[in-house]
């Protein structure tokens, strides 16, 4: 594996998707123990400039199967969408200027 999961992320889309993007975010799997929600879980940050100001139609998620394997989850989800859902279903950071997915209460 690579130094980062975001680099195996990158090289798995390419390979199986042939996707070579530089709007792609990755995540690794966390499990329980090592969560801060102290259940298995991803994290995902996107800068909202990459929403607000895309250089792409299109942002790619992969998010690691499960802890140290090179298999992930792909989704790819338009920009547009998470335009509409950033002031709706998407939690936006103020200090780091980035979005979360999460589940709104």
């Amino acid at each position: 594996m690579s130094s980062t999961i975001k680099a195996d992320a990158v090289s798995w889309l390419a390979s199986n998707f042939g996707v070579k993007s530089k709007s792609v975010y990755a995540s690794k799997f966390y499990v329980p123990e090592k969560s801060r929600t102290k259940q298995s879980a991803w994290w995902l940050e996107i800068p909202r400039a990459a929403i607000e100001t895309p250089s792409s139609a299109e942002i790619h998620l992969v998010c690691q199967v499960s802890p140290d394997v090179e298999e992930f989850h792909y989704l790819k989800v338009p920009v547009e969408f998470l335009k509409k859902e950033m002031s709706v279903s998407l939690c936006v950071r103020k200090v780091s200027k980035s979005i979360s997915f999460c589940r709104a209460e």
